[in-house]
């Protein structure tokens, strides 16, 4: 059911000629690690995988840029500083051009 709402919201924003983008966001890398393998996870990967190759979606997988447990509030939400570093990376990725990266805040050390 959750799929078949996204596609219809995939096919709405196309109806209107907008652009649409997927993002993966960023995960702590344990929890990640732990949830990567479930069944879930990978319906929900490859149902947006299928929807990015049919609609010509362009995907940005974020998902392990930020590593240190110190920007997240819990597994799978960032807190205000994580939020922080990811939002200036968003930024500075769609005006200059998106590069797979992980572990920006290590590289960076702005904690």
């Amino acid at each position: 059911k959750m799929f078949e709402a996204m596609k219809e919201n995939v096919e709405l924003t196309f109806e209107q000629k907008s652009k649409l983008s997927f993002l993966h966001y960023p995960f702590y890398e344990e929890y990640l690690a732990l949830i990567e393998d479930s069944a879930a996870f990978k319906e929900s990967t490859k149902f947006s995988k299928q929807l990015a190759l049919e609609f010509g979606i362009e995907v940005f997988d974020f998902s392990r840029l930020i590593c240190e447990p110190i920007n997240f509030s819990n597994q799978d939400h960032l807190n205000l500083q994580g939020a922080s570093l990811f939002l200036d990376h968003l930024e500075n990725c769609f005006e200059q051009g998106c590069k797979e990266e992980t572990c920006i805040d290590r590289q960076k050390k702005s904690y």
